[in-house]
């Protein structure tokens, strides 16, 4: 979901994705992020994925999703 609502904002703001290519590389969704889940009563979770550049990790991305991943 959160790999999906990203591509969907890049498609919407190509400049921010290529800024962020050109700073830190790209993000790889192959890999599993931990859900990281929010104090009780919020159903929201954290996702966490590498960005990438000439294979090593260089930053990471994170995103907020709510318990519909909408």
């Amino acid at each position: 979901p959160f790999g999906n609502s990203m591509l969907a904002y890049f498609e919407k703001y190509p400049e921010k994705k290529t800024e962020l290519e050109n700073k830190y590389g790209t993000v790889d969704l192959r890999v599993s992020s931990q859900d990281i889940g929010g104090d009780e009563g919020d159903n929201r979770k954290l996702l966490f994925f590498p960005m990438l550049k000439d294979g090593k990790v260089t930053a990471v991305i994170a995103g907020v999703i709510n318990a519909e991943r909408d």
